[in-house]
Parts: C-alpha cells; structure tokens; sequence
C-alpha cells in the first residue's frame, strides 16, 4: 500500500474491505470502525469518540476478520485492503453481552433508565443485550 505526496499533500490511497458482505471503500489508514461507520455499519461502541484517539477500553466493537483468529477491536485496528470481516455472528454477540453484563454489575442499566433515552435504536439495543438476558444482581442487599 502506497502513500502518494503531491508537493506537501499527502493523498491517501483508496482501500477496499468487505464488511458483512458490503462492499466498503475507505482510504490506508483508517480503521475498521471508521469505514463501517461512513459505509452505514452499525459496529457497536461505548468508549469510542472520533475527536480522540481510540482507547479500546469497551471492547464492544469486536469484530471477526478473516485468517485472523479471535476477535480484534475494529476501533483500533487499521483496515486491510482486501479484508472480510464479520461484524454480527452468535459469538459476538455473545462476547458483547458478556461485557455489558459486567458493566451492569457495577452501574446498574435499570428499565427505567432504558425508557427515558431518547434514541429508540439506543434501547433497543440496550435491552437486547442487558435487559433481557441480566445474570448478575445490580443490587445487593446488605440485610442479615
């Protein structure tokens, strides 16, 4: 992958991924996250905010990419021409439960709360993932 510089310009060259069985264009350097995002993929995020550098602290938004084992964090990880990544299977899914059940644990995600968020995606997706499915106690009791 090459990098072109016209006088002081650098012009990044235009990639190509496929994500979900879309067919992505992105420009080298960008991250997974990134091209998903301007190509309509919805990768979910917590700690994700575009005027930061990414942390990964979440760990949400684990995606599976083809010849690489376990899951990477698209958030972080920079697109490689030519790449097929997964972004919804049962695993995934089940990954990202798994993190959002522990962060229920210590700031309970109450139906209450779910209810007064404006973005009806937002609650949708926060009750699929937690609400329905809750394991751990949110509270616990400190009676005898």
């Amino acid at each position: 992958m090459l990098l072109y510089c016209d006088g002081g310009d650098m012009m990044r060259k235009s990639i190509t991924i496929t994500i979900d069985g879309k067919v992505c264009h992105g420009k080298f350097g960008q991250t997974i996250l990134q091209i998903a995002r301007e190509n309509g993929i919805y990768i979910p995020t917590m700690c994700y905010l575009t005027k930061v550098k990414p942390i990964g602290a979440c760990r949400l938004c684990v995606v599976n990419v083809d010849g690489v084992d376990g899951m990477i964090l698209s958030c972080q990880e920079k697109a490689v021409d030519g790449a097929n990544i997964r972004t919804q299977s049962v695993e995934l899914f089940k990954e990202r439960q798994n993190i959002m059940k522990l962060y229920n644990v210590n700031h309970p995600l109450e139906l209450e709360y779910a209810t007064r968020v404006e973005s009806v995606t937002y609650r949708i997706r926060l009750w699929n993932l937690v609400l329905l499915n809750r394991v751990f106690p949110t509270k616990i009791s400190t009676d005898p």
